[in-house]
């Protein structure tokens, strides 16, 4: 999945096989890794809205 912002480049957001923190708080850690995703849209403020299956089936 690849994003982009205003007056900023085109960057990799996410990729199958890589690793995100899906925890609710900064000092807690649950790392999943990407099976796939779905892109959602974009929200008025400009946040990237995306669907993720992970490899544990969550």
């Amino acid at each position: 999945m690849w994003a982009e912002a205003r007056m900023c480049p085109l960057r990799l957001t996410g990729i199958e096989g890589d690793m995100i923190d899906v925890s609710d708080g900064p000092f807690v850690q649950d790392y999943r890794t990407i099976e796939s995703l779905f892109v959602g849209g974009f929200y008025d403020a400009g946040m990237l809205a995306f669907y993720a299956c992970f490899d544990d089936g969550w």
